[in-house]
Protein backbone atom coordinates (compact mmCIF):
# COMPACT_ATOMS: atom_id res chain seq x y z
CA UNK A 1 0.00 0.00 0.00
CA UNK A 2 1.27 3.45 -0.84
CA UNK A 3 1.84 5.89 2.00
CA UNK A 4 -0.42 8.42 0.28
CA UNK A 5 -3.29 5.94 0.25
CA UNK A 6 -3.38 5.73 4.05
CA UNK A 7 -5.63 8.41 5.44
CA UNK A 8 -5.18 8.93 9.14
CA UNK A 9 -8.14 11.29 9.40
CA UNK A 10 -6.51 13.72 11.77
CA UNK A 11 -8.18 16.86 10.45
CA UNK A 12 -11.77 16.03 11.41
CA UNK A 13 -10.98 15.14 15.07
CA UNK A 14 -8.78 18.24 15.36
CA UNK A 15 -11.56 20.50 14.07
CA UNK A 16 -14.05 18.78 16.40
CA UNK A 17 -11.79 19.30 19.43
CA UNK A 18 -11.29 22.94 18.47
CA UNK A 19 -15.07 23.45 18.24
CA UNK A 20 -15.62 21.86 21.66
CA UNK A 21 -12.92 24.06 23.23
CA UNK A 22 -14.46 27.13 21.62
CA UNK A 23 -17.92 26.22 22.95
CA UNK A 24 -16.49 25.65 26.42
CA UNK A 25 -14.70 29.02 26.41
CA UNK A 26 -17.78 30.89 25.20
CA UNK A 27 -19.91 29.13 27.82
CA UNK A 28 -17.41 29.96 30.57
CA UNK A 29 -17.40 33.67 29.83
CA UNK A 30 -21.04 34.10 28.84
CA UNK A 31 -22.79 32.11 31.57
CA UNK A 32 -23.04 33.63 35.02
CA UNK A 33 -20.78 32.26 37.74
CA UNK A 34 -22.09 30.82 40.99
CA UNK A 35 -23.48 33.10 43.68
CA UNK A 36 -21.07 35.41 45.43
CA UNK A 37 -20.66 34.35 49.02
CA UNK A 38 -20.79 37.00 51.73
CA UNK A 39 -17.50 37.94 53.31
CA UNK A 40 -16.34 36.11 56.40
CA UNK A 41 -15.14 38.65 59.00
CA UNK A 42 -11.40 39.17 58.55
CA UNK A 43 -10.51 38.51 62.20
CA UNK A 44 -12.35 35.17 62.09
CA UNK A 45 -10.81 34.28 58.75
CA UNK A 46 -7.32 34.86 60.17
CA UNK A 47 -8.07 32.57 63.10
CA UNK A 48 -9.34 29.90 60.73
CA UNK A 49 -6.22 30.17 58.57
CA UNK A 50 -4.10 29.49 61.64
CA UNK A 51 -5.99 26.28 62.51
CA UNK A 52 -4.31 23.15 61.26
CA UNK A 53 -5.62 19.64 60.83
CA UNK A 54 -2.78 17.39 61.92
CA UNK A 55 -3.90 13.87 62.68
CA UNK A 56 -0.35 12.52 62.73
CA UNK A 57 0.09 13.60 66.33
CA UNK A 58 -0.45 10.87 68.95
CA UNK A 59 -3.89 12.18 69.94
CA UNK A 60 -5.03 12.18 66.30
CA UNK A 61 -3.67 8.85 65.08
CA UNK A 62 -6.71 6.89 66.26
CA UNK A 63 -9.04 9.25 64.39
CA UNK A 64 -6.91 8.94 61.27
CA UNK A 65 -6.94 5.14 61.43
CA UNK A 66 -10.72 5.11 61.84
CA UNK A 67 -11.15 7.39 58.83
CA UNK A 68 -8.82 5.38 56.62
CA UNK A 69 -10.64 2.21 57.59
CA UNK A 70 -14.05 3.74 56.90
CA UNK A 71 -13.12 5.38 53.59
CA UNK A 72 -11.22 2.50 52.04
CA UNK A 73 -12.23 -0.89 50.77
CA UNK A 74 -14.85 -2.09 48.33
CA UNK A 75 -17.97 -0.93 50.17
CA UNK A 76 -20.55 1.23 48.43
CA UNK A 77 -20.12 5.01 48.79
CA UNK A 78 -23.28 5.14 50.91
CA UNK A 79 -21.82 2.65 53.39
CA UNK A 80 -18.52 4.52 53.55
CA UNK A 81 -20.32 7.83 54.11
CA UNK A 82 -22.41 6.24 56.86
CA UNK A 83 -19.25 5.08 58.67
CA UNK A 84 -17.63 8.49 58.20
CA UNK A 85 -20.77 10.21 59.53
CA UNK A 86 -20.51 8.04 62.63
CA UNK A 87 -16.89 9.13 63.07
CA UNK A 88 -17.93 12.77 62.64
CA UNK A 89 -20.60 12.41 65.32
CA UNK A 90 -18.07 10.87 67.72
CA UNK A 91 -15.51 13.56 66.95
CA UNK A 92 -18.03 16.34 67.52
CA UNK A 93 -19.11 14.79 70.81
CA UNK A 94 -15.47 15.03 71.92
CA UNK A 95 -15.04 18.51 70.39
CA UNK A 96 -12.47 17.21 67.91
CA UNK A 97 -13.42 19.54 65.08
CA UNK A 98 -10.20 18.79 63.22
CA UNK A 99 -11.11 15.11 62.95
CA UNK A 100 -14.70 15.93 62.02
CA UNK A 101 -13.60 18.26 59.20
CA UNK A 102 -11.09 15.71 57.90
CA UNK A 103 -13.74 12.97 57.87
CA UNK A 104 -16.21 15.21 56.05
CA UNK A 105 -13.71 15.81 53.26
CA UNK A 106 -13.51 12.05 52.69
CA UNK A 107 -17.26 11.67 52.12
CA UNK A 108 -18.16 10.73 48.56
CA UNK A 109 -21.81 11.70 48.17
CA UNK A 110 -22.36 15.45 48.07
CA UNK A 111 -25.64 15.37 50.02
CA UNK A 112 -24.02 13.38 52.82
CA UNK A 113 -21.01 15.69 52.83
CA UNK A 114 -23.20 18.81 52.97
CA UNK A 115 -25.25 17.33 55.82
CA UNK A 116 -22.07 16.55 57.77
CA UNK A 117 -20.61 20.00 57.13
CA UNK A 118 -23.83 21.67 58.32
CA UNK A 119 -23.66 19.55 61.46
CA UNK A 120 -20.03 20.63 62.03
CA UNK A 121 -21.08 24.24 61.47
CA UNK A 122 -23.91 23.94 63.99
CA UNK A 123 -21.61 22.58 66.70
CA UNK A 124 -18.64 24.85 65.96
CA UNK A 125 -20.67 28.05 65.80
CA UNK A 126 -22.05 27.50 69.31
CA UNK A 127 -18.91 28.90 70.93
CA UNK A 128 -16.60 31.75 70.03
CA UNK A 129 -13.58 29.55 70.69
CA UNK A 130 -14.62 26.96 68.11
CA UNK A 131 -16.05 29.39 65.53
CA UNK A 132 -12.99 29.14 63.23
CA UNK A 133 -13.91 25.51 62.58
CA UNK A 134 -17.27 26.74 61.29
CA UNK A 135 -15.32 28.55 58.57
CA UNK A 136 -13.89 25.18 57.49
CA UNK A 137 -17.42 23.81 57.25
CA UNK A 138 -18.64 26.77 55.18
CA UNK A 139 -15.67 26.52 52.83
CA UNK A 140 -16.35 22.81 52.42
CA UNK A 141 -19.84 23.60 51.19
CA UNK A 142 -18.37 25.63 48.34
CA UNK A 143 -21.00 27.59 46.42
CA UNK A 144 -23.93 25.63 47.80
CA UNK A 145 -26.88 27.96 48.52
CA UNK A 146 -26.63 27.11 52.22
CA UNK A 147 -23.07 28.47 52.38
CA UNK A 148 -24.24 32.06 51.97
CA UNK A 149 -26.85 31.68 54.70
CA UNK A 150 -24.38 30.05 57.09
CA UNK A 151 -21.80 32.76 56.39
CA UNK A 152 -24.29 35.45 57.39
CA UNK A 153 -25.23 33.56 60.56
CA UNK A 154 -21.58 33.10 61.48
CA UNK A 155 -20.77 36.76 60.82
CA UNK A 156 -23.55 37.85 63.19
CA UNK A 157 -22.40 35.42 65.89
CA UNK A 158 -18.81 36.57 65.45
CA UNK A 159 -19.81 40.19 65.95
CA UNK A 160 -21.16 39.17 69.36
CA UNK A 161 -17.92 37.33 70.12
CA UNK A 162 -15.81 40.39 69.37
CA UNK A 163 -17.73 42.53 71.85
Amino acid sequence: MKPDAKATGWKIPLIFCGAIILIALVGRFMLPAGPNLPEIPQSLLELAKNRKIDLDKPEGKDWKEQMVSAASGFAAPEAKDYMLASIIDSALAQKRFDAACAAAVLMRLQDDKNRALKNIFAKASQSCEEAPWAVFAIRGLGNAPEAADLTEILAKKWQQCEK
